[in-house]
């Protein structure tokens, strides 16, 4: 039985199926850019929205970057901190608190008995605080605000990273982001501490509002200006004084223009 015969690959027929591939390629690419269009319409919502704003100590200014996104929060403050000593960011999360934003504190054991703490300062606002039951660092810093925002880095909230130290901080407004590093910090508060602590503020019997005591309203000075200032004001970043309004006044302080810190 005779076998069929083979085509011979002319040049022609070569060229021609040469041709063949070329148009199939240039079909293909059409269609590929196509796909990748709509893979990146598809993932741009996920992108667009998230920022990430960095600081270093000494040439920069962490310590405003945080007092800031602490001013704007407005549901809750997760905080888990190795060293927290620095009173300005402590007063800035007791204003959150006053506020009616729930906040949590979660350190290292040493910071329950360390000489500059605020972990006492804090608990005496009525803020929960609970210590690490790692034996060895609980060396993580971070705080996570609204589930938006995530403040991190090597940057403790110390006087000394501020002041001293050459640190890195880092603001990243991501809410998925913020939602890993808050599972990490509901791992940690819930399962992983030593003991608690908080004062609650004793009852008192409720008057008529004329007859409440009001509070003094706090504004705040620096070393060297004759201004006085909202927290959180760019003209803090040096020094950052509590003060009573009546007494910046007595002793010849004048609103800053810029904050406007007057009700």
């Amino acid at each position: 039985m005779p076998q069929p015969k083979k085509q011979r690959n002319t040049p022609i027929i070569r060229i021609w199926n040469e041709e063949k591939s070329h148009q199939g390629d240039r079909m293909l690419k059409p269609r590929m850019s196509i796909v990748g269009l709509i893979l990146l319409v598809l993932l741009l919502p996920t992108v667009a929205f998230a920022s990430i704003d960095v600081y270093f100590s000494l040439v920069g200014d962490p310590e405003r970057a945080i007092i800031e996104e602490l001013n704007k929060t407005r549901k809750s403050i997760d905080i888990a901190m190795y060293y927290f000593t620095d009173r300005d960011l402590a007063n800035a999360v007791i204003d959150a608190h006053n506020r009616g934003v729930r906040v949590r504190v979660y350190l290292d054991k040493e910071q329950k008995e360390a000489k500059y703490s605020k972990s006492r300062y804090l608990a005496k606002q009525g803020i929960t605080i609970r210590y690490s039951s790692n034996s060895y660092l609980m060396h993580h810093k971070f705080a996570v605000i609204d589930n938006e925002v995530v403040i991190t880095g090597s940057y403790n909230w110390t006087a000394s990273a501020g002041e001293r130290n050459n640190e890195n901080l880092l603001v990243i407004r991501d809410p998925p982001s913020a939602s890993i590093y808050e599972q990490e910090f509901h791992r940690l508060w819930g399962e992983h501490y030593l003991s608690e602590e908080k004062v609650e503020a004793p009852a008192q019997e409720l008057k008529p509002l004329e007859q409440q005591p009001q509070a003094e309203k706090v504004v705040y000075i620096t070393k060297t200006g004759k201004k006085y200032h909202r927290l959180g004001c760019r003209y803090l970043r040096k020094s950052c004084i509590p003060i009573s309004l009546t007494e910046a006044k007595r002793r010849g302080y004048t609103p800053c223009s810029i904050c406007n810190p007057d009700p």
